[in-house]
């Protein structure tokens, strides 16, 4: 297979995967100029799965999620169901309650939902609050690492 650069970024199986698009998305967001690899600085990138949600570098091997370094690292809960859940509290401008979350995300329990809220919330009181564009504020959620300080977080 072919290596790909960021702004060329294809799946082998397009549209087989409702997710596909929100892993895209993801990606685009992380990558705004282009895929980088955060071990060699590679800019080529092969995908990996079925999904469209990992990568691997072609000049070192690393391999990448949509997820790494973005506040769904760690999280079970879909890639889809998080970006619902951050654009609703985006909104909401932080004051969906949890079982609104589990209503509008698509969680599949409430105890996801409340995982959800938790960390947005705790997110959303992390970041400035003068961030005019919506896109902003989901851009910098997204890619607000828990337990980093917004100083050394990326934008």
């Amino acid at each position: 297979m072919e290596p790909v650069t960021a702004k060329g970024f294809q799946h082998p199986i397009i549209g087989v995967t409702p997710g596909l698009d929100d892993a895209r998305r993801v990606f685009a967001i992380k990558f705004p100029t282009g895929f980088h690899c955060r071990i060699c600085n590679g800019v080529k990138c092969y995908p990996l799965g079925h999904r469209g949600g990992s990568w691997q570098c072609a000049d070192c091997g690393h391999q990448e999620t949509v997820r790494t370094g973005t506040i769904m690292q760690g999280s079970k809960i879909t890639v889809t169901v998080w970006l619902r859940a951050l654009e609703l509290m985006r909104d909401t401008k932080g004051s969906a309650t949890i079982k609104e979350l589990h209503w509008h995300s698509g969680a599949k329990s409430y105890s996801s939902a409340r995982i959800l809220h938790i960390k947005i919330s705790k997110a959303i009181g992390q970041i400035s609050k003068d961030i005019a564009n919506p896109e902003d504020v989901l851009h910098k959620l997204l890619l607000l690492v828990p337990g980093q300080d917004t100083a050394s977080s990326a934008s």
